[in-house]
């Protein structure tokens, strides 16, 4: 009499026999892995998304960029005349033309296998990061209550560490809406105002500063910012 197992074993045993019998298999396989990594590749180049807007090239951020580039170009002498801006746009027009045509057979693929990424690239690193502030009132003239990576004035602090609260704090750094602002700074003074009974005024502000070269950085250099957007509010008003 057979052993049990062997009957169970029985359809591995015969999966295996064949996968040995099928000689193209392993020419499929890797055919199949090279359009898997070509697909993944041609999806993570920078689409149309945000490149087409107008809008983000008129950003203070991405003017500064374009200032470097040309200037670096014509360090290289490469003619970056005043229409370098018109040049690029019309490149990055076929640029996307081209890519999107050339990814649209794959971004079917990625839907029907669910590796789509919806999270897009940063285009490029922030130099001129900013960092948001508060502070009170108590009789005492304004004190912090909140700085970022603070351990010592970290009001609200697991708030502002949760991703999507440092996406709208990192915003303001890429398009400063002024009408957005001054209702979070309002907010945030609220919310000071009644974690503080005793506060007479409430400050809400922006600092700005300029990131250092690596050299500067192991040097021990401090980068040196300023203060912008002031936001005052009478805690008694907010309560």
């Amino acid at each position: 009499m057979r052993p049990r197992w062997a009957t169970v074993g029985q359809p591995f045993a015969w999966c295996a026999s064949v996968r040995r019998d099928m000689g193209w298999w392993p020419h499929l396989r890797a055919a199949l892995i090279g359009l898997h990594i070509v697909a993944v590749v041609l999806l993570s180049l920078p689409s149309s998304g945000s490149l087409l807007q107008r809008r983000n090239w008129d950003l203070p951020t991405t003017q500064r960029a374009f200032t470097a580039i040309a200037a670096r170009l014509r360090w290289l002498g490469v003619d970056s005349s005043k229409d370098f801006e018109d040049r690029l746009w019309r490149f990055t027009e076929g640029y996307v033309g081209v890519r999107d045509t050339i990814a649209k057979p794959f971004s079917y693929y990625s839907e029907l296998a669910g590796v789509r990424e919806g999270w897009r690239m940063f285009s490029r690193p922030r130099k001129h990061p900013i960092a948001l502030e508060i502070a009170v009132d108590r009789s005492r003239g304004f004190q912090p209550i909140y700085r970022p990576h603070s351990k010592e004035y970290d009001f609200w602090g697991r708030k502002f560490r949760q991703y999507r609260m440092r996406a709208v704090t990192g915003g303001f750094a890429r398009r400063f809406d002024p009408s957005w602002y001054d209702s979070f700074a309002k907010l945030l003074a609220t919310k000071a105002a009644e974690a503080y009974p005793d506060a007479r005024g409430i400050r809400v502000r922006l600092y700005e500063w300029t990131t250092l070269p690596p050299a500067e950085v192991r040097a021990g250099a401090e980068p040196e910012g300023r203060h912008k957007h002031y936001r005052l509010f009478r805690a008694a008003a907010l309560r």
